[in-house]
């Protein structure tokens, strides 16, 4: 047990591209090949939802309490958070700072006990936390920002 953490990337595809002709799109037709019916018996709904997980983290309690604090009202009961690009790059650019800053770093992104939270020392596995977060938020942020809404979840 502890705390794991997920940073989503949601699309939604289009089962028409072009409403007028009823054409179905192609990207629509890819995810639908996967179901047994086939794509023209799946009903009459507009399109589908793809979800990726595009970050991973496990007890980089700093983070969590970033994101519950800054974009969940300080609740922090295991839902789901939706998280606007531009606090992707807000956090993206405190995480830089706290590495170019590592003595503020109790100011900047400080730790959360928690149950199942892991430890709050300001240790190895602090800063191997904020680097792999950067990874994580440039991957995401590089996705088109228009076409995908992000999404945070933790569970212990």
């Amino acid at each position: 047990m502890g705390l794991d953490m997920y940073l989503e990337a949601r699309k939604y595809v289009s089962k028409f591209a072009n409403y007028q002709t009823e054409e179905l799109s192609d990207d629509y037709m890819e995810i639908a090949k996967h179901f047994p019916a086939g794509a023209d018996e799946l009903g009459d709904f507009g399109g589908a939802e793809v979800k990726i997980v595009v970050g991973y983290w496990r007890k980089v309690n700093q983070i969590h309490n970033w994101i519950v604090e800054n974009c969940a009202e300080g609740v922090d009961e295991c839902q789901s958070i939706p998280i606007h690009p531009s606090k992707l790059m807000e956090l993206r650019a405190m995480v830089e700072e706290t590495l170019e800053n590592k003595d503020k770093a109790a100011d900047y992104l400080p730790t959360t006990e928690g149950f199942f939270f892991g430890g709050t020392e300001y240790d190895d596995y602090y800063w191997a936390g904020l680097e792999r977060t950067k990874l994580i938020l440039d991957r995401a942020l590089s996705l088109p920002e228009d076409d995908y809404a992000f999404t945070y979840q933790a569970s212990w």
